[in-house]
């Protein structure tokens, strides 16, 4: 039970919806959301005068697997639609040369997709020109909101919808939802799980709470993305080594989502979506191969890169702030969001990395839960010329001559706000445990917590006083422990580079997840260790 307290799951109703979420019961009515009436009659209206729709999106897996999914949908109930994704050099959200690209082709209607909802000039260029635009979103509500002929975000103030953390596609597959409940477009509802995979795969890789309603797209988008009908899917895991129904939160997070998110990091997301639309098998296999090579390309770089910033961080002693700002001329854009988030993973506060132009920079930054990342950067609008995003991870841009002002604020602002307390690394511990309770009963019951993830973490656990019965360093480097600990086989993942030595013998407090080892023949239980103390043996 205390497993369930620790995600606050205390009544009955609460914790039978999280240990077996059903497709069936649990979907909310997606006309709770504000201004969903307003979205489909328009679309309607667009149908009956054969009108052509863009759906216009962003450029990362969230926004891409939005747009196949509702392109699909929208074809199938009889309009005219395209899809246009910007690169980034054109900036996050709806931008004016992807409208006065969209005007060419004659497009009416304009219907976004994980973006938009700080696009208010952009917006109002559109309508100025004729086009009228619904707006799908999740990022947080800025003060003034574009004047669509909808906004679809379950932020929104006035919102009613019950569950507010939905991911870009998951406000798209709401919309879709809705369009399925209408008898004249022919759609149905109970086939709609057909295209959850997509909704699943944009779910984790968006890093959204996987609680409520986005679990259930989770566990059933797995379930789908396992015997997934599309092409491109099949040959992505093939390029990735990975075997069709063994896809897990961890296979789409770390091995399919980068490589999805690949070409629009190193050149124009495009590529990814022909793969995921395609039903050539020779241009799938052609394509997979090049988000494969754009992969490897997106991590080399990212290493090199990574490794500048680290060296500048500790040469200029950047990390005795509270809050790091740092920047180079030549740093991709693409992978600066990457930069970040490694860098916060690793110095334990907040970090803005800038990809400086001649005159104009752009920037991603990642957080810590007592520093909403989002709300800091309006504190800081006077600085910048564009921001959106969530409240740990966030998109801007500036002029070079701001960023020393930017730099300034944030400090200030990290100063007022974050304590020392909040810099340290923690990790939260679910439950203490004797060694002896760890069996397959336990494991039967941690599975039904699957898929763990953002929001709900794989449950972490503490032993105390654990013998040390061996160990022995494994792995090309060798650079990770390899003990068993209380009878169990365990591995300390660079345990070798902890500050603690251990040998047999030792006393350890362990804190560590549980996992299956399926190396080999026989099948085991093994503790994978997150920290140690060891203890005296007195």
């Amino acid at each position: 039970m205390n497993l369930l307290y620790s995600r606050n799951l205390k009544n009955k109703k609460d914790i039978e919806k999280f240990l077996n979420p059903d497709w069936e019961k649990d979907l909310y009515d997606p006309f709770l959301l504000l201004g969903m009436k307003k979205a489909v009659a328009q679309i309607k209206k667009a149908r009956q005068k054969k009108e052509k729709v863009a759906i216009f999106s962003h450029f990362d897996v969230d926004g891409i697997v939005s747009a196949v999914l509702f392109r699909s949908v929208l074809e199938k109930i009889g309009l005219n639609v395209t899809v246009y994704i910007p690169n980034r050099l054109e900036g996050y959200g709806v931008t004016e040369e992807g409208i006065y690209q969209l005007k060419k082709e004659g497009v009416k209607l304009i219907i976004t997709s994980d973006c938009g909802i700080s696009s208010v000039k952009e917006i109002q260029k559109a309508k100025k020109m004729g086009i009228e635009t619904i707006i799908t979103d999740h990022h947080e509500i800025p003060k003034v909101l574009p004047k669509a002929i909808s906004v679809i975000n379950p932020h929104q103030k006035k919102c009613r919808y019950p569950f507010k953390e939905l991911a870009g596609v998951g406000v798209v597959f709401k919309l879709v939802q809705a369009l399925a409940k209408e008898k004249n477009f022919s759609l149905s509802e109970s086939n709609l799980k057909w295209l959850v995979d997509l909704v699943g795969l944009g779910t984790i890789c968006d890093v959204v709470p996987l609680r409520d309603e986005n679990r259930l797209f989770a566990k059933y988008g797995l379930i789908v993305l396992n015997k997934t009908r599309s092409i491109g899917l099949q040959k992505l895991f093939r390029q990735a080594r990975l075997e069709m129904g063994k896809i897990d939160p961890y296979a789409v997070s770390f091995m399919i989502g980068p490589r999805i998110n690949a070409p629009g990091r190193m050149d124009h997301a495009n590529v990814a979506y022909y793969l995921l639309t395609t039903k050539n098998h020779d241009d799938a296999e052609n394509l997979a191969k090049d988000l494969e090579k754009a992969n490897r390309e997106r991590q080399n770089l990212l290493s090199r890169v990574f490794e500048e910033a680290k060296k500048e961080i500790e040469e200029k002693k950047l990390f005795q702030k509270k809050v790091i700002l740092i920047g180079k001329k030549d740093w991709p854009e693409g992978i600066i969001g990457l930069i970040a988030g490694k860098l916060k993973e690793k110095y334990c506060r907040p970090v803005l990395a800038l990809s400086i132009g001649k005159n104009h920079s752009r920037g991603s930054a990642r957080s810590i839960d007592k520093f909403h990342i989002t709300e800091i950067l309006e504190l800081c609008r006077d600085c910048l010329t564009q921001f959106g995003g969530h409240k740990r991870a966030a998109g801007f841009s500036l002029s070079n001559e701001k960023i020393q002002a930017l730099k300034k604020r944030l400090i200030f602002l990290a100063e007022e706000r974050l304590s020392e307390k909040d810099l340290c690394p923690k990790v939260d511990i679910d439950s203490k445990i004797y060694i002896s309770e760890i069996n397959w009963k336990l494991w039967e019951d941690l599975e039904k917590f699957e898929p763990t993830g953002f929001g709900n973490p794989q449950p972490i656990f503490l032993a105390e006083k654990v013998e040390v019965q061996s160990l022995r360093l494994v792995g090309k480097e060798a650079k990770h422990l390899k003990m068993k600990l209380g009878g169990l086989d365990s591995i300390f993942f660079d345990g070798n580079n902890h500050p603690i030595k251990i040998k047999t013998g030792d006393l350890l407090d362990i804190v560590f997840q549980i996992n299956v080892d399926d190396w080999g023949q026989e099948r085991k239980l093994q503790l994978k260790i997150i920290d140690m103390r060891k203890m005296s043996n007195d």
